[in-house]
């Protein structure tokens, strides 16, 4: 992994959030498009702030990748990076390769219920199994959405048949 590869990283995050798949391939297509060129990325995005926080971290990317590459603590670090956001800093820990599980509502919901973090409950599961981390959390997220697994206040369990 380089540098560029960080930063380019990030801006997928960056260009993913609030928007349809769709919408967010063709910005990052545009916005890398112009950073390989060395061209602003602002004529190119309509949303100013996420195109500010792209070129930030284009620009800076050599002294972010170094500190994201020393840190003990990628989720924190990356999501102290501009624009990038709760549910985003998972997104791009784990496409720089850490084994993360994604933030989202159900994996949340079943943390409550629990009192662990959704972090240590997929780490817990992953260590019983051997599965990775983020496999863990993908299958909480689809057991979940299925009404498999449910998950209210301070109960939790399967759902029943």
């Amino acid at each position: 992994m380089t540098d560029e590869d960080f930063a380019l990283a990030a801006a997928a995050v960056i260009c993913k959030s609030g928007q349809t798949s769709k919408a967010a391939r063709q910005d990052y297509e545009r916005a890398s498009a112009a950073l390989w060129r060395g061209d602003g990325v602002g004529t190119d995005l309509q949303n100013q702030d996420k195109a500010a926080a792209i070129e930030f971290i284009w620009r800076h990317r050599v002294r972010l990748y170094r500190g994201y590459r020393e840190t003990d603590n990628k989720l924190p670090y990356a999501r102290s990076l501009p624009g990038v956001g709760p549910g985003g800093c998972h997104s791009l820990v784990r496409s720089l390769g850490q084994d993360t599980p994604r933030s989202d509502a159900y994996l949340r919901r079943l943390a409550g219920a629990t009192g662990e973090a959704p972090q240590a409950i997929c780490e817990r599961l992953a260590a019983d199994t051997g599965h990775r981390v983020v496999t863990i959390g993908t299958l909480i997220w689809r057991a979940m959405a299925e009404g498999h697994l449910v998950a209210a206040g301070k109960r939790w369990g399967l759902a029943p048949v």
